[in-house]
């Protein structure tokens, strides 16, 4: 694969005292997101009690909440349409089931299952299954997650400058994935730890007719596995469509021939999501995301930008940082309007983050609630990123996942 970015890193080496400046910068802007990522859980964990006691009673005043009834479980067939730039045009159909829960309360997570089939325009097909179970009073959470299908993608290189960026190399992914993950809760509220597994099998085939008449199609397999920690702070006051509380994740793992993979790599991720009450109408989510990867990944498993609007693969490298928010109005009942916003980088290394280009999307979205007291919604999104406008169907949180 091409590696023009690294030939161009190398010719924008700086001075030695400027490199320094900028790593001190780099450590400086890494505490204070850490010290405010602690901050922010503080003060969650001490004003959770009133917020969670506000939405209490707002819920209380559904006669659900009021009977002090539990949520009866619901099985819902959803067609959602297909419509990004990495895929094109189509229609997925899941099948979801919505376990029961003991209590109405909010906070009280919902354990899910679910089977879905999608077929697009570009020929693209995926059949998968998930389960994500809360058990034994939320002590233990269990996420199995297993599909195949072939996926259409572009390759657009690494960096940002690649000169593949406007000529993307268009190659064809079957893929397998199995994704089981196990947690349990420490004797902190709300603290998770576990462990994580994912394996990730793709038989490539790469069309490079467009760079030269001289290298026909080729293909190759290739397989990633890995096995990490998991660390997690969850006080949302639902796991399917949050309003208040936060959200963290911290992952590390390593990737190599001992996980029956082929590529020998270590991958560490962050994700920190905060949901605010502005009104009983509106909300306000944030989120940072982190992606930090070393040694010699397969270019499909790179970090990137993670954001609506920009075609998966679209900037990716060995590191990444995203930011975004999202404002989320109840407009009626059942239906919530949304506008979103956000930026991302990627770079080789983190000295070269801020230094890096800085990407930047942003939309607006309506969802509708179809699950009832379980709050499970359905909606649309329409983006613009780099010039271009996107459309994208959705189903629950997307900033939850």
């Amino acid at each position: 694969m091409p590696r023009s970015t690294h030939a161009a890193s190398k010719r924008w080496r700086i001075s030695s005292t400027k490199r320094l400046t900028r790593t001190a910068s780099l450590r400086s802007i890494a505490v204070i997101f850490v010290m405010f990522v602690f901050f922010h859980i503080g003060l969650d964990m001490n004003g959770q009690a009133a917020e969670v006691e506000d939405r209490v009673q707002k819920i209380g005043k559904d006669a659900i909440a009021a009977k002090g009834m539990a949520r009866e479980g619901k099985f819902l067939v959803v067609p959602i349409p297909v419509s990004n730039p990495t895929l094109g045009v189509g229609l997925t159909l899941a099948g979801i089931y919505l376990h029961p829960t003991k209590t109405a309360a909010a906070g009280s997570p919902t354990s899910t299952s679910g089977v879905g089939v999608m077929a697009t325009s570009n020929e693209s097909y995926l059949v998968g299954v998930f389960h994500d179970g809360y058990y034994f009073n939320d002590f233990m959470r269990l996420r199995l997650a297993g599909g195949y299908g072939e996926l259409h993608l572009k390759y657009y290189g690494m960096g940002n400058d690649s000169p593949l960026q406007d000529n993307p190399l268009a190659f064809n992914a079957k893929s397998t994935l199995v994704t089981p993950r196990l947690l349990f809760e420490l004797p902190v509220d709300n603290l998770y730890i576990g462990l994580d597994y994912r394996y990730i099998g793709i038989e490539n085939f790469l069309d490079a007719s467009d760079l030269t008449i001289d290298l026909p199609e080729f293909s190759f397999y290739t397989g990633s596995a890995g096995f990490g920690l998991v660390g997690v702070y969850d006080s949302r006051d639902s796991n399917i469509w949050p309003a208040a509380g936060s959200w963290l994740e911290v992952t590390v793992a390593n990737y190599g021939g001992h996980f029956f993979g082929d590529y020998h790599y270590n991958k560490g991720g962050i994700k920190f999501t905060q949901y605010h009450h502005m009104t009983d109408q509106v909300v306000f989510v944030y989120r940072l995301d982190g992606q930090f990867l070393d040694g010699e990944p397969p270019f499909w498993d790179l970090a990137q930008i993670n954001l609506r609007g920009f075609p998966f693969g679209r900037y990716i490298d060995k590191k990444s940082v995203t930011a975004q928010a999202e404002i989320r109005w109840q407009m009626f009942n059942k239906w919530i309007i949304t506008a979103f916003s956000g930026g991302g980088r990627v770079a080789d290394s983190l000295n070269d983050i801020d230094s890096s280009p800085t990407h930047w999307a942003g939309g607006a979205g309506v969802r509708y609630n179809i699950g009832g007291d379980h709050h499970l919604n359905v909606g649309i999104d329409v983006t613009y990123a780099d010039d271009q406008a996107g459309v994208y169907f959705q189903i629950g949180d997307w900033l939850g996942k």
